[in-house]
């Protein structure tokens, strides 16, 4: 199910923001800076002060946070069309999280003043995109505490597998066993052993280039399944 409309590819089920409509944009780009980040590249860290914000236009974007002891947690992956930074920069506070790019990403950078008093003065739609986006992280943030909550970590897992084959069209879901538990704040042998199992009853194969789901239908009634939860 798509909880946030037409132009946008995200599901509470899943921390992986995309929108589709990324082209509303242009009418605005010569208001940023273009930049380019290359893979691996640290782009925000934990204190790092906001003055401003990203519309991000290709690749891969992940902010974590990390514990004192260096234990981390994915909060989002960001793809296209994705706004980077907004809640720092409204806020007026630092970065508290980590923000890595995945992937070589390229993306605009607008400061505070050019976004306030120029795009969300003149450009009524692109504020609706940034409640969008702020949405759609607060659906994926209350979804998590209550997948946490009241389910198993194999049922966490099928949902999440669920939620990324409807993401990338029912192709291969290219997702390391250990960056699914980073996401979902499990051990990667939680996860790797509810992928044996969900491999073992047919829901889903796996080959070299990624997990492919099956049986979508087998993964939704293991999720909602009492039995399941046991």
């Amino acid at each position: 199910m798509n909880y946030f409309g037409d132009d946008s590819s995200a599901t509470a089920d899943i921390p992986w923001l995309t929108f589709d409509n990324l082209a509303i944009w242009d009418k605005v780009l010569h208001l940023g800076r273009p930049i380019q980040w290359s893979r691996g590249t640290v782009i925000r860290r934990p204190g790092d002060p906001a003055r401003q914000m990203f519309l991000i236009c290709t690749g891969l974007i992940k902010v974590c946070a990390i514990s004192r002891c260096g234990l981390q947690r994915t909060l989002w992956l960001m793809g296209p069309g994705s706004l980077l930074g907004e809640a720092a920069l409204f806020g007026h506070k630092p970065y508290q999280h980590e923000i890595l790019a995945l992937q070589e990403s390229r993306a605009y950078e607008f400061s505070g003043p050019e976004f306030t008093q120029e795009i969300l003065t003149h450009h009524p739609d692109l504020s609706h995109q940034l409640l969008l986006n702020l949405a759609t992280k607060s659906y994926i943030s209350s979804s998590g505490v209550e997948s946490s909550t009241f389910l198993t970590g194999s049922q966490r897992v099928a949902k999440l597998l669920n939620g990324l084959d409807v993401l990338h069209k029912n192709t291969e879901i290219k997702i390391s066993h250990a960056l699914m538990a980073e996401i979902l704040g499990m051990h990667r042998v939680t996860v790797s052993n509810a992928i044996r199992l969900f491999k073992k009853v047919g829901f889903l194969d796996e080959t070299p280039q990624g997990i492919r789901v099956i049986d979508s239908f087998g993964l939704t009634n293991f999720v909602e399944s009492p039995s399941s939860a046991r």
